[in-house]
């Protein structure tokens, strides 16, 4: 009965709150259960290029997981190497995977640490990838905080104080690779 879109949508909608708190300008693609492209390839370059149109400093891609192997759980966060912002992709991975993990054993969760992967091994995500017709022009990742395939990390999931220690945990990534210096 949960669905990523929603858990995500949440999550979105808190880490922007925090992150606005802070004094961050923030631009997302979506605030209400929508897709601003139609199908799932214009989807993504839309996301893509609402983020080069706002000249956006960092593309923060919100997701949770799934493996057809329910017991896979855990926390990754994907970067990609082969674009001009290679260093600071894995920079960025770095700090929020650091932060996300972190946060959610704060708030109770021992999630598994799957650390950071370099999407290159999959063929590339579109959205932070070399491949769309206009990519990113900014350094960007994937989070991928738990799988809501899997029955532990999915209970946690449906916790309201699990969806705010992933958003402190995106938060805390971000301001650690923005002190640390582009």
């Amino acid at each position: 009965d949960l669905k990523e879109e929603d858990a995500t949508l949440d999550v979105g909608l808190r880490l922007a709150d925090m992150l606005r708190a802070e004094g961050y300008d923030v631009q997302m693609s979506r605030t209400a259960d929508t897709t601003p492209g139609g199908s799932t390839a214009a989807d993504l370059q839309a996301r893509v290029d609402m983020a080069n149109e706002a000249k956006a400093d960092l593309l923060v891609s919100v997701h949770f997981n799934a493996s057809a192997n329910r017991a896979t759980r855990g926390t990754e966060v994907w970067f990609c190497a082969d674009r001009g912002f290679g260093a600071e992709n894995r920079r960025l991975a770095s700090r929020v995977q650091e932060a996300l993990v972190r946060n959610l054993r704060e708030a109770g969760y021992d999630t598994a640490d799957h650390g950071i992967k370099d999407d290159a091994k999959m063929g590339h995500f579109a959205v932070i990838g070399p491949h769309l017709a206009r990519p990113a022009r900014m350094p960007g990742i994937i989070g991928e905080a738990l799988y809501i395939s899997n029955d532990q990390d999915a209970a946690q999931m449906k916790r309201p104080e699990i969806r705010e220690a992933i958003a402190r945990g995106y938060l805390e990534g971000i301001q650690a690779y923005f002190e640390a210096g582009q």
